[in-house]
């Protein structure tokens, strides 16, 4: 027994401790990446996100570093879209993680910021206490949310939010949020000043905690107006021709009315 204790207390002291290595760089394009040895605490992975912010501030940056397990918010080697749409504000980020050794050398894509078709309500600003605008969703949004995030853990600032966010916003916010902290730094070191002019800007301070209320997306009905033209009628077939065509447009309202309520 004592052997076992002094070798294992020998290989604590001098065995090596084999390291995860991850890529590290953080830029617009982030081309000067290099391999660096992550802390030997465990649960640790490889991340590489792309953040994407509109309105307020706009930023450009990839990110790529040594991360937590638990900051992923998805299973590894497999990419997540975190997105926030509130219409005069956009922040969405592509993150993925891995555990080998520089598996994070790939950039992952732009979030996708096209409309999709579905819309939520949403505020005119951070001031904005009606909040009775509405926003098109972007992308993979396909939740509406309302609720409130606090920042800061000093100068504390409670912000009502409402708008267009993806499902895994609503489902994992409690895992998501530590994914979000992480990139703030950051995000700060590109754009140290914005603390200073903006400094209730959701993507530059530390998020404590989020109320958040989802349901579904609805999508946007649009319905084609429909023209109805009708032939000239001659005398000899004026009431057959007449009795068809007032069949015909009587079926008109019914079959729009039809299309319509299962549009809805």
């Amino acid at each position: 027994m004592k052997l076992i204790l002094t070798l294992s207390l020998i290989c604590t002291l001098f065995c090596s401790v084999e390291m995860l290595q991850c890529f590290k760089c953080i830029g617009e394009e982030c081309t000067n990446s290099s391999l660096v040895n992550c802390p030997a605490i465990s649960n640790k992975t490889c991340l590489t996100a792309n953040l994407r912010a509109k309105g307020l501030i706009n930023v450009t940056t990839v990110v790529k570093g040594c991360s937590p397990t638990s900051n992923c918010g998805s299973p590894l080697n497999n990419g997540t879209t975190v997105s926030v749409n509130q219409g005069f504000s956009y922040t969405a980020f592509n993150l993925l993680c891995c555990n080998t050794d520089g598996c994070n050398n790939q950039t992952q894509p732009a979030p996708n910021s096209l409309a999709n078709g579905r819309q939520c309500p949403s505020c005119s600003s951070f001031q904005d206490t009606v909040c009775n605008s509405t926003v098109a969703c972007l992308g993979v949004e396909d939740q509406c949310f309302s609720g409130s995030v606090t920042l800061g853990s000093t100068n504390i600032t409670t912000v009502n939010l409402k708008g267009c966010t993806t499902s895994n916003m609503c489902n994992s916010i409690d895992q998501l949020l530590p994914s979000v902290n992480q990139l703030l730094p950051s995000v700060n070191q590109l754009l140290p000043s914005v603390n200073q002019l903006l400094p209730s800007v959701i993507i530059m301070s530390a998020i404590t905690a989020v109320n958040f209320t989802c349901k579904t997306a609805p999508a946007t009905v649009t319905t084609a107006p429909v023209t109805v033209t009708t032939a000239p009628v001659t005398v000899t077939t004026a009431r057959v021709t007449a009795t068809a065509w007032s069949i015909r447009l009587s079926l008109v309202p019914l079959l729009l009315g039809l299309t319509i309520s299962k549009l809805i």
